[in-house]
């Protein structure tokens, strides 16, 4: 696993929405420190009861995960997933948070949020390059993909 991905998901198990927030980060800084206490994070939230803003980079980096996941979810329902297959979606889905990480430039709290989003994705990664029929592979990724629209601005999702 990349380095920029195992310090992502260190910071998306340990950091909580309020520690986040209170860092007062961007979204590829706060990914730099990987020594906090960890916690399980916070639940996601709304903005005052609308959708976080997104930027460019998280748009261009959830649409390929988007379309990572639909190629997957399309050849097993087809009998046709293999593991390599599984690899190969883990593996853009770790790329694609890569770029996430080093590009998109979010408020404190919408990073928060999407934090949690990030470990739910970067879990399914990890059990896709385990086991590709796994409750914690794709299930996972899409559990996660349904849940980023309801949280945050994302047009034409």
């Amino acid at each position: 696993m990349r380095l920029a991905t195992l310090f992502t998901a260190a910071l998306a198990l340990a950091l909580g929405a309020g520690s986040a927030q209170a860092a007062g980060h961007d979204h590829a800084s706060a990914h730099d420190h990987h020594g906090a206490a960890a916690h399980a994070p916070a639940p996601l939230a709304l903005d005052h009861g609308r959708k976080w803003a997104t930027d460019a980079p998280l748009r261009q980096a959830m649409t390929g995960i988007h379309d990572a996941y639909h190629k997957a979810h399309t050849a097993q329902q087809a009998k046709s997933f293999t593991p390599e297959a599984a690899r190969a979606t883990a593996h853009t889905v770790k790329d694609r948070i890569d770029f996430m990480v080093a590009n998109c430039k979010l408020s404190p709290k919408a990073d928060a949020n999407l934090h949690v989003l990030v470990a739910d994705m970067l879990g399914a990664a990890e059990a896709l390059e385990t086991s590709p029929t796994s409750k914690d592979g794709l299930p996972r990724l899409r559990h996660a993909l349904e849940r980023y629209p309801r949280y945050f601005s994302h047009p034409g999702w």
